[in-house]
Order: C-alpha cells, then structure tokens, then sequence
C-alpha cells in the first residue's frame, strides 16, 4: 500500500509521511549518531543508586554538549591524544629504568635496541612521582 501510495503521489494524508514523521526520525538519526560517537565503554563504579544517577547525568550532559557544539568531540579526541602519549612515553621511560636497573643488579648487559632481554620475577618498583601529568 505505500508503494502505491508514494507511485500515485500523496493524495491521502494518512498514507503519507507528515513533518512531525520526518522531524522525529530524524531526531532519533542524530540521537543514535552522537550515542555511538560519544558513549564511554567504562563508567564509573556504580555501588549505590547516586553513583548510578551521576553515571546517567554525565552522559546526559556529553550528548547535550556534542549535540550543540560538535567541534568539542574533535578537541576532546585530540586532548586524549596527547595525554595517551604522554603517558606512554613517561611508561616507556619508568619500564628502561626498570629494566637498566635489573639488568645491572644481575651484572648483564643489554645491546641498544636488544628486546629479547628475560623479564623479571618480581614486579620492579616504580619511582614516586613517575606516572604525575
């Protein structure tokens, strides 16, 4: 029947698709968009009904915000950039520390570029302050 509908043209306004069809699909396009663009896939812990409440709200807010001001995704994306490779690097740094440091306990030497080196027993210790951003 909506073939027929839409092949003969709209001339019976109850087999149509009227503004407030369209505005709310379109709606629920835009929704389902921004939800898969900006939803986190781990939330805080949520032990009680608050925790639980606040997880919702701030999700309520991102969608709000990437709703009005689309452009804050692309700064957010960007800050998550620099703070993850940050942290990797200052890791990276803490792990050769560790390793050097292991290494010269046990009296061996490590080529520049070696990766095959045994990984130690114990957990090595990470300095104080290391992982500070």
């Amino acid at each position: 029947m909506a073939a027929a509908a839409s092949a003969s043209g709209c001339r019976d306004i109850d087999s149509c698709r009227t503004l407030s069809n369209i505005l709310l699909s379109s709606l629920a396009t835009i929704f389902a968009c921004v939800w898969t663009a900006v939803h986190r896939n781990i939330a805080r812990p949520s032990r009680d009904r608050r925790s639980r409440i606040l997880n919702i709200v701030d999700m309520a807010k991102v969608i709000v915000v990437t709703l009005l001001v689309p452009e804050w995704v692309l700064a957010w994306a960007a800050r998550q950039f620099l703070v993850a490779r940050l942290v990797a690097r200052k890791l990276e740094d803490v792990r050769g520390d560790a390793q050097g440091a292991w290494m010269e306990k046990r009296g061996l030497a490590s080529w520049p570029g070696d990766s095959k080196v045994a990984s130690p027993s114990k957990k090595a210790k990470v300095p104080s302050g290391a992982l500070r951003f």
